[in-house]
């Protein structure tokens, strides 16, 4: 092979490779064009999956259901509480502490708290009337896990039954 047909291969190696990476790039835009992809899910969504994780098919679209119907009187109660936090979280921030003012704004986090808790539990009263008694003390361990700060459904040992009406084996919720 003389200097001239290798620079000539080389050329075409290069350019078939040119040529597959394009295609791979276009093809890659236009599934995200025609495709696009989900929003991520809000921590509202996911503590609410999470919440219902342990109920029943049924169950679970019962609460979507109310839980959707609510949306924007929970989100509305949630920005007041983001609201709230911000305001402490400047006045413990300012340059020129003010105790009182602190004090106000903790007060106002309190209170928005209060209100989101009202709104939530609404809702899940609200859901509660069309849930088997099962999925009704379901609901109830995991909102006590949520508010625990533990999300995942409880664990059953290996084995272990399902006490009726009573706390699972090995939960720790009484």
């Amino acid at each position: 092979m003389t200097g001239g047909s290798r620079a000539v291969t080389w050329l075409g190696v290069m350019l078939a490779l040119s040529l597959a990476v394009n295609f791979f790039f276009i093809g890659f835009m236009v599934a995200r064009i025609s495709h696009p992809a989900a929003p991520p899910p809000t921590r509202q969504n996911v503590t609410i999956d999470r919440l219902m994780s342990g109920l029943s098919v049924s169950a679970r679209a019962e609460v979507r259901r109310v839980f959707k119907t609510r949306k924007a009187e929970i989100r509305r109660a949630m920005r007041r509480l983001n609201r709230a936090r911000r305001v402490a979280a400047g006045a413990f921030g300012a340059p020129d502490y003010d105790p009182a003012a602190a004090r106000k704004a903790l007060e106002q986090v309190r209170s928005a708290g209060a209100a989101v808790q009202a709104v939530l539990h609404e809702a899940i009263l609200e859901a509660a009337a069309g849930l088997s008694a099962d999925d009704r003390r379901m609901l109830m361990r995991m909102a006590a896990r949520a508010a625990a700060g533990r999300l995942h459904p409880p664990r059953r040992p290996p084995g272990a039954r399902r006490l009726p009406g009573g706390p699972l084996p090995g939960d720790g919720l009484r």
